[in-house]
């Protein structure tokens, strides 16, 4: 890999340097413009980026923070060191803040860069995050059970959850799952439905957080209301 500069990247500079504005522009119309660079002045832009991402200066406001994550999901797969370390390493405000930022965007990948194996590196790096979270802090947890339930292909992301609703280490871990099983139920088909709804009703009755099994109760509560608006929906 070439040696990345240690300068900082001005989110104006990156998109001129791409003939874009980033504040405006979707994630796909930067990897566009971002791949027709070479390798050498892609990876020199995310490295600058990720540096940039680590200022207060460019880091916290979020005129500035948002262009630069999307330059690194675009910048996937070229990113994923990046992107990974963002997702799993950092404390504070600021880390938080970038962690959720990065989770709302990551469900603008498009089919190349699922063709090119993203879409399952994502899906391991949050299963490894919400493993281990200790919060909710930025509501990244939950943002994070959000993108899989809500965005992410069910045959991936259910596995994921269910395993997640059970042995995550802390209850936002946990919590993060249910809030994705219970966005998924939605759009399931019956027999994944069933299985949803069982591991609920696991939680439900012996997490050991009263948090967590009041959020399994909602899940399940608004399983049944749905169900029951559209039997009352359907004609005699």
């Amino acid at each position: 890999m070439a040696r990345a500069s240690s300068a900082v990247c001005e989110p104006e500079v990156a998109g001129a340097g791409l003939g874009l504005d980033l504040s405006t522009s979707g994630v796909s119309s930067i990897r566009g413009a971002l791949h027709i660079l070479p390798l050498e002045r892609q990876i020199t832009l995310i490295h600058a980026a990720d540096r940039s991402l680590g200022t207060r200066r460019l880091g916290r406001p979020k005129s500035t923070r948002i262009p630069l994550v999307k330059l690194l999901v675009a910048g996937l797969p070229g990113s994923a060191e990046v992107v990974e370390n963002r997702l799993l390493s950092g404390r504070g405000r600021q880390a938080n803040e970038i962690r959720f930022t990065l989770l709302c965007f990551l469900d603008q990948l498009d089919d190349w860069q699922f063709a090119n194996g993203v879409g399952g590196f994502v899906a391991r790096v949050i299963e490894r995050f919400l493993l281990e979270v200790r919060s909710n802090a930025a509501h990244a947890a939950w943002m994070a059970g959000d993108l899989l339930g809500d965005h992410w292909a069910q045959e991936t992301a259910v596995p994921i959850l269910m395993r997640l609703a059970t042995t995550a280490r802390f209850a936002a871990g946990r919590s993060g799952a249910i809030h994705g099983l219970s966005q998924a139920l939605s759009g399931a088909p019956a027999g994944r439905a069933a299985d949803i709804a069982a591991v609920l009703r696991k939680v439900a009755r012996s997490d050991r957080s009263a948090r967590v099994r009041a959020s399994a109760r909602i899940a399940l509560h608004r399983r049944s209301a749905a169900a029951l608006v559209a039997t009352r929906g359907r004609p005699s």
